[in-house]
C-alpha cells in the first residue's frame, strides 16, 4: 500500500493505493481542509468480470501482462500482445499470405480461448497458431462479430486496436 498526498492552500488532497488484484477492492481519496476541518471520501468498485452471457466485460489480463506469454495443453507457448488485433485479410508477420480466421467462439477468459486452439489443432488438418480475443463483449457482439475468440490460422503484423483486446500466438507459428 502507498499514499500520495498532494497539499494546497492550507488542505491537502491525499489519495491511499493499495495492491491488489480483487478488481472489487476500492480506491479512496480523502480530502480535508485545514480551516474547515471537513473530509469527504469517495471509492470507486469495479464490476467483476462477466462469466456467461454476450454483453458486458469478461476477463481481461491487460495490460498487467502484456508480452508474457501462456503455455497451451499441449505445451505450446503463445506470446500474449495487448491492444492487438490480427483481423482477417491482413500480412501474416512472416509475410507469406494473409491472416484468416479459422473459426469462433465465445469464451471469457483469453486462457479458455487459447485452450480453444490447442485442441482445434488437436483435431483438424489447418492448424491454430494465434487467437484474438476480446474482454469486451458487448463490443463483440453488437458490432456483429458473433463471437469474441477468434482462431487464427497465422500471427499477423501489428494492428492496433482497444484496451480489450488482445492477440496471442504460437512463438515460431
Amino acid at each position: 500500500m502507498f499514499t500520495v498526498t498532494r497539499t494546497y492552500n492550507g488542505g491537502s488532497f491525499t489519495t491511499t493505493f493499495e495492491s491488489t488484484t480483487d478488481r472489487s477492492m476500492p480506491v479512496t481519496s480523502s480530502i480535508s481542509d485545514a480551516e474547515t476541518s471537513t473530509a469527504t471520501t469517495a471509492s470507486k468498485t469495479s464490476s467483476a468480470a462477466v462469466t456467461s452471457g454476450t454483453s458486458g466485460i469478461a476477463s481481461n489480463p491487460c495490460p498487467a501482462q502484456n508480452l508474457t506469454t501462456i503455455t497451451g495443453s499441449d505445451e505450446s507457448i503463445f506470446t500474449l500482445l495487448c491492444a492487438v488485433d490480427w483481423p482477417s485479410g491482413i500480412k501474416t508477420a512472416y509475410g507469406n499470405g494473409r491472416v484468416g480466421d479459422l473459426t469462433r467462439f465465445t469464451e471469457y477468459t483469453l486462457k479458455s480461448c487459447i485452450s480453444r486452439c490447442v485442441e482445434w489443432n488437436t483435431e483438424n488438418g489447418e492448424k491454430c497458431k494465434g487467437v484474438n480475443y476480446s474482454a469486451n463483449l458487448t463490443a463483440s457482439y453488437d458490432g456483429g462479430q458473433e463471437g469474441n475468440c477468434f482462431l487464427k490460422n497465422s500471427v499477423g503484423r501489428y494492428f492496433p486496436n482497444s484496451g480489450t483486446s488482445m492477440a496471442a500466438g504460437i512463438l515460431g507459428g
